[in-house]
């Protein structure tokens, strides 16, 4: 039994004895109060009585002929004094002044008796008490106060409360009893009895119903222990029919599924799930701790929880590290009870392991073929231009007929099908406003295309970055430079091409067309092949000279 459960078991047990304290504190509070009330009733009965034989006592003792004279007021006080019928006494002339006291003491002021409308008046001391006595009561022109003795009201005032103190505890105990007992036997022993019953059908929730029906409630307690007994038959149809064949097919279900509390943490996992994580999930060594995954196509690495909050509910692929190794599934979500006090996640994950790897080989052998795809176009290039080269070396050094041609578009045809084999990159480019060149057109043709091959063979990382740039030099020469540059973010490959064959073509081309290589600059990152070629003024001022 938990902490919890010892906790309100013990409140339960408590409940009898609390609520007979409660009612026994009561009912002395109600006799107390009571008995209060009836002194109290009995005092000023008493008290009044007392002023009623003062009263009478005074006017038997006062002579009618010389009522007037505060002399005879004076003896007939002092006699009463004497024979102890009154204890005390005080005379005040109608004004209210002090003519003379006698006795005791009195303690009650002129003001006071003006001030309170009252004739009886309390003192010190509880033995004692004092009476006003008004001139229209006394048959006389003087105020009287006079003090008696009330000891014997004192005492049986005091032996009604010992008496009612008595009764009032009787009274609580007989209370306290009886509910103790109304409780313990009419409340507190059947709601145990439906307790244990509601506990074992809770902790056994497939024998619910078994067992006789609570019996020996009354009232409500009975139509509790009826609605219990409903719960009970409910409990165990819905286990048997629902429950129990729902975690059949957990336990024998291919794919994943583990239960996550409202914190995230794991609180169920069937054996697919052990099996794809490595581990119980919410039974292992630490019970409890979230579930982390690397969601691959964002790569970020969360707790189940977050990464559902995250991208929802919809199948995403995650990758899981477990003690055997990573493994990868399809995960997705469902959220039940979303709108109750303590929804739960449901979570499932199909294992993809065998299928992701077969898909990761394949790729890499895409990419492998693709690569030797895209060497294999590389070569072929790089052949059909050296066997380009070689023919121009062939041909001798035999010249054509003389043009005037633009060999710009020679460079963007060499361009083009080195791009399209994957030699440059398509960032290449030849400058708008090249000015004519002259000679012959195949000549000046197989230059421009022996440049740009040299270029890309001295150049130590293809594919490159190629730049052509044919401008004047002056009336009589162009000036042809070609730039090699390496591409940014490309590996490096090897070269299909002697760099020496192209070169010497070259060379060949150039004497053909009339033309001079001025250099062929070779750094780190680029290679400069530059030609000087006649331009179309050269060949007019030739023409001139032959004329």
């Amino acid at each position: 039994m938990s902490a919890r459960d010892t906790q309100t078991t013990g409140s339960k047990r408590s409940l009898a004895p609390l609520g007979a304290v409660v009612i026994a504190i009561a009912a002395f509070a109600c006799v107390e109060a009571t008995g209060w009330v009836m002194r109290q009733t009995d005092r000023t009965n008493f008290l009044a009585r007392a002023f009623s034989h003062t009263e009478a006592t005074l006017k038997a003792a006062v002579d009618p002929r010389f009522q007037t004279k505060a002399d005879e007021i004076a003896r007939v006080l002092t006699r009463l004094v004497v024979i102890d019928a009154i204890k005390g006494a005080a005379l005040f002339d109608g004004s209210g002044h002090l003519q003379d006291s006698f006795g005791e003491r009195t303690e009650t002021g002129f003001e006071s008796i003006l001030r309170v409308p009252s004739n009886v008046f309390g003192t010190a001391d509880p033995t004692r008490a004092e009476f006003y006595l008004a001139p229209a009561v006394t048959g006389t022109p003087f105020h009287l106060l006079v003090r008696t003795d009330v000891g014997e009201m004192a005492g049986l005032e005091g032996l009604a409360g010992r008496r009612i103190t008595a009764l009032a505890a009787a009274a609580a105990a007989a209370a306290g009893a009886t509910t103790l007992l109304f409780v313990w036997f009419g409340v507190a022993v059947p709601i145990r009895r439906i307790v244990a019953v509601a506990e074992k059908a809770i902790a056994h929730p497939g024998m619910a119903d078994v067992g006789p029906p609570i019996r020996g409630a009354a009232g409500e307690l009975a139509t509790l222990a009826a609605g219990v007994e409903r719960l009970r038959s409910s409990l165990a149809e819905i286990w048997r029919t629902k429950v129990l064949v729902a975690d059949a097919i957990l336990e024998s279900a291919p794919f994943a599924v583990v239960q996550l509390a409202p914190d995230g943490s794991p609180i169920f996992g069937n054996p697919a799930a052990t099996a794809l994580f490595g581990h119980d999930v919410a039974h292992g060594a630490d019970p409890g701790v979230p579930v982390i995954v690397r969601d691959l196509e964002t790569a970020e690495r969360t707790v189940l929880r977050e990464h559902f909050e995250r991208h929802g509910g919809a199948p995403r692929l995650v990758e899981i590290a477990g003690s055997t190794g990573d493994h990868y599934a399809q995960a997705a979500s469902l959220v039940v009870g979303a709108d109750t006090r303590s929804p739960t996640t449901i979570a499932m994950f199909a294992d993809v392991t065998a299928t992701h790897g077969a898909r990761l080989g394949a790729e890499g052998e895409r990419d492998r073929l693709a690569a030797l795809a895209r060497l294999m176009a590389r070569r072929e290039a790089e052949l059909k231009f050296s066997l380009e080269t070689s023919l121009t070396l062939l041909s001798g050094d035999a010249r054509g007929r003389e043009a005037h041609l633009d060999i710009a578009p020679f460079a963007r045809e060499w361009l083009d099908t080195a791009t399209a084999a994957g030699l440059v990159v398509a960032r290449s480019a030849v400058n708008e406003d090249a000015p004519p060149v002259a000679g012959p057109r195949e000549d000046l043709r197989a230059t421009m295309r022996l440049a740009l091959l040299l270029a890309y063979a001295r150049s130590a990382r293809p594919p490159v970055q190629m730049l052509v740039e044919v401008k004047g030099i002056n009336f009589e020469t162009v000036g042809l430079t070609v730039r090699a540059t390496g591409a940014e973010g490309v590996g490096e490959e090897t070269l299909g091409v002697d760099w020496q064959l192209p070169l010497g073509a070259l060379r060949a081309a150039v004497r053909r067309v009339g033309g001079q290589m001025s250099e062929v600059v070779v750094e780190e990152d680029e290679v400069i092949v530059r030609i000087v070629l006649r331009g179309a003024a050269e060949r007019l001022t030739a023409t001139r000279k032959k004329a």
